[in-house]
């Protein structure tokens, strides 16, 4: 199933955009941040099977805005390049619609799959300003989508008569899945409007399985950590 960025976009936008309308004035600030980042993702397992995310980079883009300390939302995009993930299983395996030559239950070797994965989230952003700094939380709710490069893995099948191993395609498939930020950072402006932007962000969510039509899905929580740094740019 794949699941279009621009179906989920104005869900978010919808959410975080009244805030902006909120101060009729133009008080307080409206910043677009752009940040790079190195996320180190927990491997999760569950169900006999274990799936492997490499440390990988990324780029963030954030449109916030602060009217007062406990006012502040943004609207953000995150997305992590193209790496390989891993699956391997400790149990033997029967997908669905599998057929009994050369073998109805097999145990596959790791298989490698090449993905890249977006967050799209709206975020409440309480701050404070100190001078030419302003610490700021983060805490918000949206959605990871973890997006395979190609439509189909090829996998080798031992034989259970004794004769050659086949290889059989499985189908990939976009996965979609609820995803929890929270995180902490600090603004320092260096010019009137504009300055850099140091952040850790946190993500948590189930851990999506693009290969389920090979392997059950692990059903685990998992955490990724992302020490970030970029700039912001008044708007």
């Amino acid at each position: 199933m794949r699941i279009r960025p621009l179906i989920v976009c104005p869900v978010f936008a919808a959410l975080v955009l009244p805030a902006f309308a909120a101060n009729p004035k133009g008080e307080g600030k409206t910043d677009l941040g752009l940040s790079g980042y190195y996320a180190l993702t927990q491997t999760a397992s569950g169900n006999f099977v274990t799936h492997t995310t490499p440390n990988w980079y990324g780029g963030t883009v954030e449109l916030r805005h602060i009217s007062s300390p406990l006012m502040g939302f943004e609207a953000a995009y995150s997305i992590m390049g193209p790496h390989n993930d891993t699956w391997s299983t400790t149990a033997p395996l029967t997908p669905s619609g599998f057929p009994c030559t050369p073998s109805c239950s097999f145990t596959p070797a790791a298989t490698t799959v090449r993905t890249f994965d977006q967050t799209f989230s709206a975020d409440w952003v309480p701050s404070m300003k100190a001078g030419n700094l302003r610490p700021f939380a983060v805490l918000g709710i949206g959605a990871l989508l973890a997006t395979p490069d190609n439509g189909q893995v090829t996998v080798t099948i031992p034989s259970n008569t004794g004769g050659p191993a086949v290889e059989n395609y499985f189908s990939l498939s976009s996965a979609v899945t609820a995803a929890y930020v929270y995180g902490a950072g600090v603004d320092w402006r260096v010019f009137r409007n504009d300055g850099i932007r140091l952040q850790y962000r946190g993500e948590m969510y189930k851990d999506p399985d693009v290969v389920s039509s090979l392997y059950p899905a692990t059903g685990a929580f998992v955490q990724t950590a992302a020490p970030t740094f970029g700039i912001y740019i008044g708007l």
